[in-house]
């Protein structure tokens, strides 16, 4: 839990709170933007990165969590599926 020092109990609620919408509000633009780059031609440099797929050996450990996997996430715990077909339609 945070340490809010010497904040009175409504602010601390207002803080907790924005907190929330501050990270749903960019979850919305970050789904957003993956729909504009969806509609975007084939050969524009964002939709192009977008769904690249690196070849050859990658370094050990842990996977990184990439963009699009942290959007997956987002569409599927709002019970949006077959998102693709829908961008490409």
């Amino acid at each position: 839990m945070r340490s809010f020092g010497h904040c009175d109990r409504g602010k601390v609620i207002s803080i907790t709170y924005s907190d929330a919408d501050a990270v749903r509000f960019l979850k919305n633009r970050r789904i957003a933007w993956l729909g504009h780059v969806m509609r975007m031609g084939d050969k524009r440099t964002s939709k192009r990165i977008l769904e690249w797929k690196p070849m050859g050996t990658r370094i050990r450990g842990r996977p990184r969590k990439r963009w699009i996997a942290g959007i997956e996430e987002d569409m599927q715990i709002m019970g949006i599926r077959w998102w693709r077909k829908q961008c490409k339609e």
